[in-house]
């Protein structure tokens, strides 16, 4: 694929996969609700809070701000990866060979 191609895609593979990535975290967030909810039942009959719900908190905040790094890290502009000159050159010579 030539480099102005892969330019004009890049932002709609990054905003697709940051959709499709939010979205499967949203997912594993609701199963830990829910079997927290409806599995742990010793919150219900004493009260207080139980290993089991301590672990489905501890795992569900974890995901949550697992999520929030890789999203806040693909959506910023400063981290970005810049191509190596190589690869320019690179791709300059597999275009010229490819039109041959």
């Amino acid at each position: 694929m030539s480099i102005p191609v892969r330019q004009l895609v890049m932002p709609y593979h990054q905003l697709f996969g940051m959709m499709i990535f939010g979205a499967v975290a949203l997912n594993v967030g609701m199963g830990i609700a829910e079997r927290a909810a409806w599995k742990h039942t010793c919150w219900t009959k004493g009260r207080e809070l139980c290993g089991q719900q301590a672990v489905a908190n501890f795992v569900g905040m974890c995901v949550f701000f697992y999520a929030l790094c890789v999203l806040m890290l693909v959506s910023n502009p400063r981290w970005k990866r810049r191509p190596l000159p190589e690869e320019e050159s690179l791709h300059q010579l597999t275009a010229s060979s490819s039109q041959d």
